[in-house]
């Protein structure tokens, strides 16, 4: 989209995506895909559709399900705890907000965003790989599970913290299921320094399923933008 030529998108496409789609989904595209810096937008209706899908959907919306669904169905809806001690996501979780940090200091909004989207991404191919489902059928592994899940849970909370300022709302929701992060009156996530230290949730907290981002069956109708 370009103001010289005039294939902007308009206040009206707008509120029809944001009505589709919600106002994060519209955040996301705009912070992730552009215009950033001098650079015009390649915008289109199946575009967004396939963003929205694969990171809002796939990513952001699917890992903390998958993982808050385990806790409930192995663990009564409560925290287990870690006997690992965090095995090697204390380092993971460290690097990521360092990263994050400097991204945001040099005003890089992709790979702030990307911060965030690889964590969860991570606690996906340690779900694949561990397979709790499996470790959950023997007693015996369950202080292997507790601790997959724990470590599981505590990381998606971290990556809450670093997408927050993308998926603002649908974070604060993470964040209430999850019964991590304090909340203010305004909806807005505080405490930044105390947030992103890894632990933050006790063991026994109660850990919520959730649904963060439901799946659009096609994108909007091309006569929409």
């Amino acid at each position: 989209m370009s103001k010289s030529l005039g294939n902007f998108v308009d206040l009206a496409a707008i509120e029809r995506f944001t009505s589709a789609y919600g106002l994060d989904a519209w955040r996301w595209y705009m912070s992730t895909q552009g215009p950033l810096s001098t650079t015009d937008a390649d915008f289109s209706a199946r575009h967004f559709h396939e963003i929205y899908t694969n990171d809002l959907v796939n990513t952001v919306g699917n890992c903390p399900s998958r993982v808050g669904a385990m806790i409930n169905k192995y663990f009564a809806g409560k925290l287990p705890a870690d006997i690992e001690n965090g095995g090697t996501w204390l380092a993971r979780c460290d690097a990521a907000v360092g990263k994050w940090q400097q991204c945001m200091n040099d005003f890089d909004l992709v790979g702030a965003a990307r911060c965030g989207m690889d964590l969860l991404r991570q606690i996906d191919v340690m779900i694949n790989d561990t397979e709790p489902f499996k470790l959950a059928k023997d007693p015996a592994n369950l202080p292997r599970l507790s601790s997959i899940l724990n470590q599981c849970a505590q990381t998606v909370r971290v990556a809450g913290v670093l997408l927050e300022p993308f998926l603002p709302q649908r974070m604060a929701t993470l964040a209430t299921a999850f019964g991590a992060i304090a909340v203010s009156t305004d909806g807005v996530l505080t405490d930044w320094n105390v947030r992103k230290k890894y632990g933050a949730i006790a063991d026994g907290h109660d850990i919520a399923k959730l649904a963060l981002f439901p799946r659009v069956d096609a994108p909007l109708v091309p006569q929409a933008i």
